[in-house]
């Protein structure tokens, strides 16, 4: 930043007060008797006639930070020092010839022979050091060393001096510096959230946490509400933030500063990331809740008992939006929507702002003037698969109904099922029951029985019934050896999942539902603790969740009583085996008219899934003789399955 022609004059008159005392006790070391010096008196005169012109970079900067002249003055010698050949060679005379700065010789230039206020003012409590402003090596522990602690200026420091009004380059990873956000009055939120927040705002040193699932909105409220109230915003990641004590303290520092220098208010997105031990909540308490007077904003997934220091914390919880709301934003998202396409949507997908708002911004850079049913469709599918990257894969679903042939008691419970999604807001809004359960109005689900009975392909159905997408939960991904891994992982998948309105399907399920163990060595009690975990998550879980599993014995009972529903999927009978055969050959398909599906039934005992891969190898056999499926193709597939699982294969001549 180029530096002005009066800040400029400012800085030219402090580095010529700063030569002028040198040469004054230059003098008096060689023993010459004390002279004023009018030129030395005239600087002094113009720069206190400054004192007060917070245009000046450096006013400016003593003025926010609440810096002493002494203080200002140290921060012009390692100026000087740096940029000054004649005030350097000047120091190292008084220095008896080393060329390096330290704190006893600084205090001696600034403050005299001998200064409690040079000692605590250049000691590591003192603001410039807590500050970030000069970096001190070997800093001293007693008077007798020193003059062996070397000090200097931080970039931060030289910049600012010369009028860089920009935030540190140190943040650059860590927060970004916001002036402007939507007003206030625009942020979608239930009914007297933003009115809280900003009456909040209006007290001294505010303290506030906005609590929600993840994509809620909460920054926006709080960044929104802190402009709406004549303040900026320095928004902080906290997941960035350093975990070792010393590294996140000068991290801390930094952001004290800034945010005095900028009167700004400091907004910790992810605070309970943050806030994890006594020690960092500690740390964040002593630097930045009680080290500085601006407003303290956070987000958080639940309140945390950790951190606030003297301030007074105010939690504000964001509940999901309701049908109304959730309407309003997906109106915004898609102008040219009419009342009734923003109501549809709110009902079939009640995505978290967040995500409303990436489906519009995916929508806004589509060439198509006016979005249509199938562009506004693709933009829900890559605004959620961009939320789930990494944690699920979505599943396609390309088969129907007719595909999926079980008993009707299975399928009423399916029915069931899918009536409690599409009638949530009716039952808990309208009708009131959500304040009856005071839990996660989700819906989940187990589907057990033996491989191949089905499971996978009717939680697809559900989904696509629903309307919704349904991702596959990448065990792999979830799962980790580091204690603690796990449990973050699962945390970010499911706030995901909600924010996103997914299905989650979790395939055998009971490599993470398993029952808890007889804690015998410190692998049980984490794996009792992941457990617990998933037990906690599952109940405050708003969204879908459908679990599978081969083995329903092998599930903790205390998930199954969470469970909403559960289908057993019973190895089919002979007739369903039959339907199975005649809804796995296509109607396009070539196929003989000797086919005997009841005799296959009858002779092969076969579940869905081995009579899904017999009629796809049958169909290969036909089209590599190019002739239609045949009996003989069909038996010989089914044959092989039947081997696959271990089973005696009949004679064919026994099957009609």
């Amino acid at each position: 930043m180029t530096i002005t022609d009066h800040a400029a004059h400012y800085a030219s008159l402090q580095l010529a007060s700063l030569r002028a005392r040198l040469d004054a006790q230059l003098r008096r070391s060689a023993g010459a008797a004390h002279a004023d010096d009018p030129a030395l008196a005239s600087i002094e005169r113009e720069l206190l006639a400054s004192r007060d012109d917070d245009t000046l970079p450096a006013r400016w900067l003593r003025t926010r930070l609440a810096l002493s002249e002494t203080e200002e003055q140290i921060l012009w010698l390692l100026m000087g020092y740096e940029v000054s050949a004649e005030i350097r060679g000047m120091v190292m005379t008084l220095a008896g010839a080393r060329d390096e700065m330290t704190i006893d010789l600084a205090e001696r230039i600034v403050y005299g022979e001998a200064s409690a206020r040079g000692w605590r003012e250049l000691g590591s409590d003192g603001a410039l050091v807590q500050l970030g402003l000069i970096r001190s090596e070997g800093q001293p522990v007693s008077g007798l060393s020193r003059h062996r602690s070397r000090i200097g200026l931080v970039p931060r420091a030289r910049g600012l001096l010369h009028g860089d009004a920009q935030l540190s380059d140190e943040l650059r990873e860590l927060a970004r510096y916001v002036e402007h956000e939507i007003p206030l009055a625009e942020v979608v939120t239930a009914a007297g959230v933003s009115e809280r927040v900003a009456r909040e705002l209006g007290k001294p040193r505010p303290f506030i946490i906005a609590t929600g699932a993840d994509g809620a909105g909460r920054a926006t409220l709080l960044r929104a509400a802190a402009i709406c109230a004549g303040t900026t915003v320095i928004d902080v990641s906290c997941a960035r933030l350093a975990t070792a004590p010393d590294a996140l303290s000068a991290q801390l520092r930094v952001i004290a500063r800034e945010a005095r220098l900028f009167r700004a208010a400091v907004l910790l997105r992810d605070y309970d990331v943050l806030a994890t031990t006594d020690v960092v909540a500690w740390l964040v308490d002593r630097i930045l809740v009680d080290g500085t007077r601006e407003p303290i904003l956070a987000t958080a997934a639940t309140r945390t008992n950790r951190g606030g220091g003297a301030r007074h914390v105010v939690e504000v919880k964001l509940p999901p939006l309701d049908g109304t709301r959730c309407a309003e934003l997906w109106q915004r998202a898609v102008p040219m929507a009419s009342d009734d396409d923003a109501r549809y949507l709110s009902s079939t997908h009640p995505l978290s702002p967040s995500m409303i708002h990436a489906v519009g911004r995916r929508l806004a850079e589509t060439v198509e003037p006016a979005p249509t049913g199938a562009t506004v469709n693709e933009a829900i599918r890559f605004a959620i698969d961009d939320r789930l990257s990494g944690l699920a894969q979505r599943v396609e679903v390309t088969q129907s109904w007719d595909d999926l042939v079980l008993p009707e008691d299975q399928l009423d419970l399916i029915r069931e099922l899918l009536a409690r999604v599409r009638e949530r807001r009716l039952v808990y809004e309208q009708w009131g029951f959500s304040t009856k359960l005071g839990k996660g109005l989700g819906v989940s689900a187990l589907f057990s029985g033996p491989p191949g009975t089905g499971k996978t392909m009717a939680a697809s159905l559900v989904a696509k019934d629903l309307g919704l997408q349904l991702y596959r939960v990448d065990l792999a991904q979830m799962v980790s050896k580091w204690i603690g891994e796990t449990e973050k992982n699962l945390a970010q998948l499911f706030d995901a999942a909600e924010s996103a309105h997914a299905v989650l399907l979790f395939d055998e399920a009971d490599s993470l539902f398993g029952k808890r163990t007889e804690v015998k060595s410190s692998n049980d009690r984490y794996a009792n603790l992941e457990v617990n975990y998933m037990l906690q998550r599952l109940e405050t879980f708003t969204g879908i969740c459908l679990l599978t599993t081969n083995h329903e014995n092998a599930i903790d009972d205390a998930f199954r009583r969470r469970l909403a529903f559960h289908v057993r999927f019973p190895i089919p009978d002979e007739p369903e085996r039959a339907a199975l055969w005649r809804a796995m050959i296509p109607e396009s398909a070539p196929l003989a008219s000797s086919i005997d599906f009841t005799g296959l039934a009858r002779r092969l005992e076969l579940p869905g899934g081995h009579i899904r891969n017999a009629a796809l190898r049958a169909a290969f056999l036909a089209a590599a003789a190019r002739s239609p499926i045949t009996m003989d193709h069909l038996w010989h597939a089914a044959a092989i399955e039947c081997e696959a699982m271990g089973k005696i294969v009949p004679s064919r001549a026994s099957t009609l």
